[in-house]
């Protein structure tokens, strides 16, 4: 064989090793593409995972959410934009501080939900306003009828005419801490005696380790 001809020969195998090695760097590229992809996917999904977890624990009730990390700062932040995609009118009321900012008025609001859910039969997410309205009248009655204490009463002034109500119940956000206290505690054995565990928490719970 000329070498001419030996010449041309190895240009064509060159040639076809440079279009072998060419396709397998392609599909190389391909994969690492759709590796790239999926990795994202699941990364994004692992990350998703995380904020619903966040969610459930990081959010104590529809108006209440607590943020102690970069991760429930995320959350809050998705739960945010969703209130306002909702409603275009959203309010917010800051507190700062740990655990102890949720304080004994929240917590009872998250109780009277919990016990309204338990007596039900219904998710917390269920409750109407006006069963958690019914329940709140309900448990002042009982604990009043329970302990006859004076400062669970307020006589209305008609400012119209100056002259005084009839008694009726204080709303509960006019509560001294103290008065918040025994109320929490008698609602807590209540619901333990139905069957229903409240876990103490926040500022409650606080005052229930320092007054053991």
């Amino acid at each position: 064989m000329s070498s001419y001809a030996m010449q041309l020969k190895s240009s064509a195998e060159t040639l076809r090793e440079n279009q072998q090695i060419g396709s397998l760097c392609g599909v190389t590229e391909r994969l690492q593409r759709a590796t790239g992809f999926w990795l994202s996917m699941v990364n994004g999904l692992a990350l998703t995972g995380r904020l619903c977890r966040l969610r459930l624990s990081m959010q104590i009730d529809e108006k209440t959410f607590v943020v102690n990390s970069a991760l429930s700062l995320a959350a809050c932040t998705q739960w945010i934009t969703r209130m306002f995609s909702e409603h275009k009118y959203v309010t917010f009321v800051m507190r700062v501080g740990a655990d102890r900012s949720l304080d004994q008025n929240a917590l009872l609001h998250v109780w009277l939900t919990e016990y309204a859910a338990h007596l039900l039969n219904k998710s917390k997410k269920a409750v109407t306003e006006a069963e958690l309205e019914g329940i709140k009248k309900i448990a002042k009655r009982k604990y009043y009828a329970h302990s006859g204490a004076e400062w669970m009463l307020v006589s209305p002034i008609d400012p119209w005419t100056g002259v005084e109500e009839k008694q009726a119940l204080r709303s509960s956000k006019n509560y001294t801490r103290g008065e918040m206290f025994l109320f929490l505690t008698w609602l807590q054995n209540t619901a333990a005696n139905d069957g229903l565990v409240l876990e103490s928490r926040g500022e409650y719970a606080k005052l229930q380790r320092e007054s053991a």
